[in-house]
C-alpha cells in the first residue's frame, strides 16, 4: 500500500464496531453517531444529545482521528434535514467546522441545495449559477436542477457576505488559521441553559470558546463553567471571531478553572460564536 495513500471507512454500525477497522485497514472512519447525534440536538435544540455523543467519542478514539459529516450521498441533504431553516444550517455549519475530527462537507451542502430521497432529488447537478441549466452544463444532464437555482448558486452567494456559501468560507479560513479548530483538544463546557452547546477548543496557538444556542428563542443569562481547562489563569479580553460583538473580559483561575462566566447578556436565536480567549 502507498504510504502517502489516505483511507476512509464508511462502516455504518456502531461507533465500536468501526474501531475494529482501524490501523491495518482506514485511517479512519465515517462517524455516523455523530452526525445523528448532531442533527437531532439542532432540531430537538437540546444540547444533551449532542454533548454526550461527543464526550463518547473523545473517550473512545485516537485523538480526532474520525470523519465528522452532517450528510452524505445517501441522507437527506442537511437543508431539508432541517425543514430548510438557513439560520439552522448556518449553525449546523459553525457545528461542523469548530468540532474535532476531519469535516467532510458533501457538494451544495454549502450553499444550501435542499433534496429528500429517492438519491435523484438529493445527487441534482450542482447550481453555479443563476442561468439556464444552473451552469452545470448547455447539454442535459442525468436530472433536471432545483426550481431554487435562480437563487441559490454559487455566483450569487459569493456576491453576498451574509450568504450561507460566505459563511462557509469564513468558518474555513478560521479552521485554516488556528490550529486549536483544525487539531486542537476539545474540552466540555457547561452552560446554565440546555439549549447552548458550549466547549473550549485548545493548541499552543489559542484557546477557543465556542457557544452555540441551539434554541430559536433568545436565551438571556447563560452562564458557562469549567472546573478545569488548559487556559493559563488570569484575566482575558476575549474577541470574538465571527462577529464584532463585545464580549465580558473573563477571569481564569488555578487549574484553568471559571464559573458563571457570562460572555455576553444574551444570545440570539440559533446565534454561534466562536470567541477568541487568548
Amino acid at each position: 500500500m502507498d504510504p502517502n495513500a489516505f483511507a476512509i471507512g464508511e462502516v455504518t454500525g456502531s461507533t465500536s464496531e468501526r474501531l475494529t477497522y482501524y490501523d491495518d485497514q482506514v485511517d479512519m472512519c465515517f462517524e455516523f453517531d455523530w452526525a445523528t447525534a448532531a442533527i437531532a440536538s439542532l432540531t430537538q435544540g437540546d444540547a444533551a444529545t449532542l454533548q454526550a455523543e461527543q464526550s463518547l467519542i473523545q473517550s473512545v478514539y485516537p485523538q480526532a482521528q474520525y470523519g465528522t459529516f452532517l450528510a452524505l450521498q445517501d441522507h437527506n441533504r442537511v437543508l431539508s434535514q432541517l425543514n430548510e431553516s438557513l439560520p439552522q444550517a448556518r449553525l449546523a455549519a459553525t457545528l461542523l467546522l469548530t468540532s474535532p475530527g476531519l469535516p467532510f462537507l458533501w457538494y451544495g451542502e454549502e450553499i444550501g441545495m435542499r433534496g429528500k430521497k429517492p438519491d435523484l432529488y438529493i445527487r441534482r447537478p450542482m447550481q453555479w449559477q443563476n442561468h439556464r441549466g444552473a451552469g452545470f452544463s448547455s447539454g442535459r444532464p442525468w436530472a433536471d436542477v432545483d426550481l431554487d437555482y435562480d437563487q441559490v448558486n454559487v455566483a450569487d452567494e459569493s456576491a453576498d457576505p451574509n450568504s450561507l456559501l460566505s459563511h462557509y468560507r469564513r468558518l474555513i479560513r478560521l479552521r485554516s488559521q488556528y490550529q486549536a479548530l483544525s487539531t486542537g483538544t476539545w474540552l466540555p463546557v457547561e452552560a446554565s441553559d440546555p439549549k447552548v452547546y458550549a466547549y473550549l477548543r485548545h493548541a499552543d496557538d489559542a484557546d477557543l470558546l465556542v457557544v452555540l444556542n441551539l434554541g430559536e428563542e433568545v436565551v438571556s443569562g447563560c452562564k458557562l463553567t469549567s472546573e478545569y481547562s488548559p487556559i493559563p489563569g488570569g484575566r482575558y479580553v476575549p474577541q470574538d471571531l465571527l462577529g464584532n460583538q463585545t464580549m465580558t473580559p473573563l477571569t481564569v483561575e488555578a487549574a484553568g478553572r471559571f464559573a458563571f462566566y457570562e460572555p455576553l447578556p444574551s444570545f440570539g436565536p440559533l446565534d454561534g460564536h466562536i470567541i477568541r480567549v487568548r
